[in-house]
């Protein structure tokens, strides 16, 4: 009744749609994709925040990849921020590529 062996989403992530709205906070041992918006914290081994994505809340991921929109304190291993993202909030990371149009007002924490 309720199979989920045909995802959309890349590499069998978990997938926060367009038009969904979540309150709370996850903790997903594998991947999220945010296409929809999430308001509160997420703990996941993967994270990506597509351009429709949107998260108001802190982040602590094995691999961020960031397009959309987000607003709190990120952790991460590994991060990449896209041309079309938009970060408000410190960034703590191991490494790193931040696409060469991306502009933002952001703290890097080394």
């Amino acid at each position: 009744m309720f199979n989920n062996n045909n995802s959309n989403s890349e590499d069998g992530a978990s997938l926060i749609g367009e038009g969904l709205n979540i309150e709370g906070d996850l903790n997903c041992k594998g991947s999220i994709e945010v296409a929809g918006i999430m308001n509160g914290n997420i703990i996941a081994s993967g994270l990506k925040v597509l351009e429709t994505g949107s998260i108001i809340g802190g982040v602590k991921a094995g691999r961020f990849e960031v397009f959309g929109f987000i607003e709190g304190e990120i952790y991460a291993d590994d991060i990449v921020v896209g041309k079309t993202a938009t970060i408000k909030g410190v960034i703590s990371y191991l490494t790193y590529f931040l696409n060469h149009h991306f502009l933002s007002n952001l703290k890097l924490l080394f």
